[in-house]
């Protein structure tokens, strides 16, 4: 499912999101309602930007990547508390499905 976004810039804090490309960012109530408005209006660029945003999703945001990232640091601050633990290979993620 592909969904353009309008967001504030709150609701879109820590996100890497191009505007205009993936998301439109509106921190006023009437560009916020024009922001929706014209989207609702333009279906080819509706469309394209929900299928920008959700590429981007898949790409940075999904399960399996946020896992292997919150992997990744765990097992930074694993070899970072314990040096010794840099001799054994972890036999597998930290976190499984």
């Amino acid at each position: 499912m592909s969904r353009a976004i309008v967001s504030t810039s709150v609701g879109a804090e820590g996100l890497a999101f191009d505007e205009g490309q993936e998301i439109i960012r509106a921190d006023t109530p009437n560009f916020f309602a024009r922001a929706v408005a014209d989207l609702l209006k333009d279906d080819s660029c509706r469309r394209v930007m929900g299928q920008n945003a959700r590429r981007r999703v898949q790409q940075d945001y999904s399960v399996p990547v946020l896992r292997r990232s919150l992997n990744n640091a765990l097992e930074s601050m694993q070899l970072q508390t314990d040096p010794r633990a840099a001799r054994f290979q972890m036999a597998g993620p930290v976190l499984e499905r």
